[in-house]
């Protein structure tokens, strides 16, 4: 934990050790602000000492306000993202999905466990995984309705927009949303998740 307060900026190298040892809610919260901070600088990353197997991250991931209600709806429940420096989450990684990072209105929506992450390539008639290629348009739609679109046309013209199609070097990053059911009813009632 001393190398967590070190990296997170702490000047006191026990603090968040403390601040988990006496269940501090102001603990919490600071310790919440230093890691989204370092988060902002780190792309997203920020490392979990101590983890099981000491590679589990906490990864941030930021979205348009427009997703924000099927996020917290369960609708949606992956995001697909360009490929870059920073490595996407994996399985078993918690995931902390944000509107607004880097503002004076960022808000988390919630905290999620990463079930997988593949590599995927986004074409006008399809889609092609890791684990193969589809242009299947009953698997196109349900790509389309995790992702919190309302069909494959729409979501296709969305990646077309904002990227070009074809879309090539990103990663679908799946997170499980039965373990955030606390988290949305608090973000519900504007009360930042656990």
């Amino acid at each position: 934990m001393r190398a967590a307060s070190r990296a997170l900026g702490f000047k006191d190298e026990e603090f968040i050790a403390k601040a988990v040892k006496r269940k501090s809610k102001r603990g919490q919260e600071r310790i919440m602000v230093a890691a989204m901070h370092y988060a902002a600088k780190h792309g997203g990353s920020v490392p979990v000492f101590g983890a099981v197997g000491g590679g589990a991250l906490m990864v941030a991931y930021n979205f348009q306000t427009d997703f924000a209600p099927d996020i917290l709806s369960g609708r949606k429940l992956s995001t697909i993202r360009p490929n870059g420096k920073r490595r996407h989450a994996v399985a078993g990684d918690e995931l902390q999905l944000f509107v607004g990072m880097r503002t004076s209105s960022c808000r988390l929506l919630l905290r999620v466990p990463c079930l997988w992450s593949q590599k995927i390539s986004i074409h006008h008639i399809a889609v092609i995984r890791e684990s193969g290629a589809t242009n299947s348009m009953w698997q196109l739609e349900e790509l389309a309705r995790i992702e919190g679109f309302a069909s494959w046309p729409e979501m296709r013209d969305w990646f077309d927009r904002r990227y070009g199609l074809p879309v090539l070097n990103f990663t679908q990053i799946r997170w499980e949303y039965t373990g955030a059911a606390s988290a949305v009813e608090k973000a519900a009632k504007g009360v930042t998740a656990p």
